[in-house]
């Protein structure tokens, strides 16, 4: 889930970046956020701090998620109303602004020389960076507009009409923003990111100008090349192909069947307990309920120890490893290691953490009182072939795990 959730965030970037009130992609990110909220995903520390979050969690259960994402279905189909006009398209004011993002992305490598300097928002320094990459690649960003203006609106009326269950909106994302993202991106990787960064790094398009010196002192703090070591190490693990399988292919599939068992877990008729989450939901809030007041140091055992619940208990084991592990999955784990993704990810929230306490935007005079990322860092380190092990027991990652040719 963890690509599915920086898929959306790029989407609502190209979507929103002069529209305060464009909320449903925003939604839709939050909507993953608790989605995965089993993997302690947040989108960053509340505002009100740690005592906030430890209230909250005392009361986690899967009952009140399911309110919690049906009432941001609700605010968002409301939201999609006012986006669309009568006959069903944009409205005027998105239609023109998704016409002028494609205008600059859309530049010609040719002669964009001339007139980059007074593009709106993509600038010289992206069409430098850009143009460096070879045939399609070098117009990556311009596919994304183009493909976001020619579906945008039908993959709004989708999730209002059609989407029903966390099934429905993973099937939605995955069909009409995972797959093609990954599609247009992985044959131009690992091209793609360095010319992403270096389009960061230079940014100069007007949109800019008023803000100059505090986009460039926020990129400085902000240790760019940490968080392109994150992207790259991501999606080495996406776009490889293992064994003759696509790798991406596969993560999608298993994105589908982790949504399917939120539906199960909120289906009081469903008895299966290996194929919900309902055999996690009293660990989900202990750990919950320990991430917003406990030490760091007991935070990653609760982690820990809320991990091997749910993919090495005895009993469901082999279903959690069929569902979820494969030789894809190894190859990605592997990599994370060798990357020090865990590390780089702990720096790359201090780093967040510290912008935030100089903005004073975390609430409690800047204070954070939680590392949001700790489960995805210790699920960075977490090995199943290791860390299911029982002497006498059957470790069907290992299993698993031991006929792939890596």
């Amino acid at each position: 889930a963890r690509l599915l959730v920086l898929v959306l965030n790029f989407t609502t970037l190209l979507y929103t970046i002069k529209f305060e009130k464009m909320k449903v992609l925003v939604s839709c990110v939050a909507l993953v956020a608790l989605v995965t909220v089993i993997q302690g995903r947040r989108t960053g520390p509340h505002p009100h701090g740690g005592k906030h979050m430890h209230e909250r969690a005392k009361k986690f259960t899967y009952e009140q998620f399911e309110k919690q994402l049906c009432d941001m279905k609700k605010e968002a189909d409301a939201w999609i109303d006012t986006v669309l006009d009568e006959k069903g398209a944009l409205n005027e004011e998105c239609q023109a602004m998704l016409d002028s993002i494609e205008q600059s992305v859309c530049y010609d490598p040719d002669t964009y020389t001339d007139t980059c300097a007074e593009d709106g928002y993509f600038g010289c320094g992206c069409m430098d960076a850009f143009s460096t990459q070879p045939g399609e690649c070098s117009q990556v960003p311009c596919r994304i507009v183009q493909y976001v203006k020619s579906n945008l609106v039908d993959v709004l009326v989708t999730y209002r009409d059609e989407v029903d269950s966390v099934e429905s909106f993973a099937r939605l994302v995955l069909e009409k923003m995972y797959t093609p993202f990954m599609e247009m991106a992985c044959p131009c990787f690992p091209g793609l990111t360095d010319a992403t960064f270096q389009c960061i790094e230079n940014y100069d398009a007007l949109v800019i100008k008023p803000y100059e010196s505090i986009y460039q002192a926020a990129v400085v703090l902000f240790d760019l090349d940490t968080l392109k070591d994150i992207t790259d190490t991501i999606m080495s693990g996406y776009c490889a192909e293992v064994g003759g399988v696509q790798c991406h292919e596969e993560f999608g599939g298993m994105m589908l069947t982790y949504a399917r068992m939120f539906d199960n877990t909120f289906n009081e008729e469903h008895e299966d307990q290996c194929t919900s989450w309902q055999r996690t939901e009293r660990g989900t809030a202990q750990f919950l309920q320990m991430a917003a007041v406990s030490s760091r140091e007991r935070v990653m055992k609760g982690a820990k120890r809320l991990l091997h619940t749910a993919q090495c208990d005895a009993q469901c084991q082999e279903v959690m490893a069929d569902s979820f592990y494969s030789c894809c999955a190894k190859h990605g784990y592997q990599i994370l290691q060798e990357r020090q993704y865990s590390e780089k990810l702990a720096i790359l929230v201090e780093n967040i953490n510290n912008m935030m306490v100089m903005a004073d935007l975390g609430g409690e005079g800047g204070k954070h009182n939680y590392d949001w990322s700790i489960m995805s860092q210790v699920q960075g380190k977490f090995n199943p072939e290791v860390e299911c092990s029982k002497k006498g027991e059957v470790n069907y990652y290992a299993e698993m795990g031991a006929q792939c040719d890596l």
